[in-house]
C-alpha cells in the first residue's frame, strides 16, 4: 500500500516522493503519470491535458502521513 507523505490541499495532490504523485478524488486516488514539459517536471492525469507542474505543487505542500488505498480487481 502506497504512503502519501506530503498533501497539497489547494490543488487535492499528494505525494509521495518527488517522482509519484496522486490526485486525491473520492472514492479512490488516482495515480498522475510523470513526465518532462520545456524541462519541467510535470504530471498528468490519464486522458487529460491539463498539467501539474511541480513547483506548483510544491508551494502548498504540508506534511502528513496518509496511507491509501487502491481500487480492487473486479475479479
Amino acid at each position: 500500500m502506497p504512503a502519501i507523505n506530503y498533501i497539497n490541499t489547494k490543488l487535492n495532490i499528494g505525494l509521495e516522493d518527488w517522482q509519484t504523485a496522486w490526485l486525491l478524488v473520492k472514492p479512490y486516488p488516482v495515480k498522475l503519470f510523470t513526465e518532462t514539459y520545456r524541462g519541467a517536471l510535470v504530471f498528468r492525469q490519464k486522458g487529460s491535458s491539463k498539467r501539474f507542474s511541480f513547483t506548483t505543487i510544491k508551494k502548498n505542500l504540508q506534511k502528513t502521513k496518509l496511507i491509501i488505498g487502491e481500487e480492487k480487481l473486479p475479479f
